[in-house]
């Protein structure tokens, strides 16, 4: 699945100390980049199993859920012990759900 948010915007995002990855031409990226890239894949496994359909299906990511993919990766960086997503990422995304408690989900 391709990444819905690049991963350079998470990284920027995040505020990733970033080291010349040995590109042609040099470019920069995290010295954890494949854990960052993992994280963000998971991220969006995550936020589709949340919003109950594929990030493929939206012709252009909503902004509201490119931030919670990155409040999902940054959760789970900087809190590797113990990651929690905060309620903001729920509010981030509660419009774009296809279903919730209390309800059908048919509109």
């Amino acid at each position: 699945m391709p990444d819905a948010v690049p991963e350079p915007t998470v990284w920027e995002a995040l505020r990733l100390d970033l080291v010349p990855d040995g590109g042609s031409p040099e470019a920069l990226a995290p010295v954890d980049a494949e854990f960052v890239r993992g994280l963000i894949v998971a991220a969006q496994s995550r936020l589709e199993r949340w919003i109950g359909h594929a990030l493929a299906d939206f012709d252009a990511l909503p902004p509201e859920l490119g931030q919670a993919l990155i409040v999902d990766v940054g959760a789970n960086y900087f809190s590797r012990l113990n990651p929690e997503l905060p309620a903001a990422y729920f509010d981030l995304i509660a419009s774009h759900r296809v279903w919730g408690f209390g309800g059908s989900g048919d509109s």
